[in-house]
Parts: structure tokens; sequence; C-alpha cells
């Protein structure tokens, strides 16, 4: 186990630990999509016709598309903990990469047989957000800002305050386990 605790919450398996993150960004995240207006719907079964399902399907998303958007959150580690003969990539943000590739290449093809958008929300362990979910929260913002009327970049700091809080306290509350 890491002094931190990242093995812990993005890659230990032991009872379902790494899932309690992953749901509190994933509920935060739904939590700002109502805020802003966007109707919702966590972890929708069938649409694929087998078992994947997306975390949160957005049914008026903020592209202005009239296409579901479905939005897959991952929680990964830059650190590779106790896997032998593995060698870690330290940069920042490579993590996030490689976990957002990994979505897109599950969902790419048959999101694009039936005609949604996808967004994989990847979130690194150390609080790195990947580049396509900032530029998310920042369309969220814009639009809420429109009809909150309040400012885009005060609302954008807003979203990433709630969801990294999110992200900690996920952890948080894995480690007060043990």
């Amino acid at each position: 186990m890491d002094d931190f605790g990242h093995h812990l919450a993005t890659n230990c398996c032991n009872g379902g630990q790494r899932y309690v993150t992953h749901d509190s960004v994933k509920n935060e995240l739904n939590s700002i999509l109502l805020y802003c207006g966007h109707w919702t719907k966590l972890e929708e079964r069938g649409i694929f016709h087998d078992n994947r399902r997306p975390d949160i399907s957005v049914y008026n998303p903020p592209s202005g598309t009239t296409r579901r958007l479905l939005i897959d959150v991952s929680i990964t580690s830059p650190l590779v903990g106790f896997r032998p003969n593995a060698a870690s990539d330290l940069r920042v943000g490579s993590a996030a990469q490689k976990a957002f590739n990994a979505k897109a290449h599950k969902y790419g093809q048959v999101v694009k047989d039936h005609g949604f958008s996808f967004l994989p929300f990847i979130f690194e362990s150390t609080g790195y957000l990947h580049p396509e979910a900032r530029k998310f929260l920042r369309l969220l913002a814009k639009g809420a800002s429109e009809v909150k009327r309040i400012s885009e970049e005060v609302l954008y700091k807003y979203f990433m305050k709630r969801l990294t809080t999110s992200l900690q306290l996920g952890m948080n509350e894995l480690l007060m386990r043990f």
C-alpha cells in the first residue's frame, strides 16, 4: 500500500472499494449537470443491447446537438502500485490520457452505431482532470452563466472545486475504513 492510499482508491478491487471514489465523482458531476438545467439518467441500461452502460446519459447536452450525450467517469492513478515489472509514466496527465483512450476505444464504435455522443470524464487520483473533461465543464459554465447570471469563470471554478472535493472525500472515506 502506498502512503497516500492511491492504490486503494483507484486500483484495489478488494470489497469494491474503488467504486466509492468513482461514484462520489459521478454523482457530483450529475448534480452539476442538473444545476445547469440538463436532464440526466444514471447508469442507463439496455441502450447498447449488451452489458455496457455509461455512468450518465444527458438528454439535452450543452453542445447544442439533439444527440444524447453519454458520459463515462473514470478515476485512474499515475502510480503503478505493486504490479511487478510495470513502469510508471509520471508525466502529468499521462494516466488520464491512457484511460481516456481506453474508454474511447471501449465505447467508440457502439456509440457511433447508435447515434450518441460520448465523453470519457477522466480524473487522476492526484486531482488532474483530463483536458476534454475541463473543456466540458467550461461549456457547462458558459451555458449556466447565461441563465444564472453568474460569471462563467466563477461557475467553472465552483464546478472544479465541487468535483475535486468529491474526489478527495471519496478517497478519504476509503482510508477511514482501514
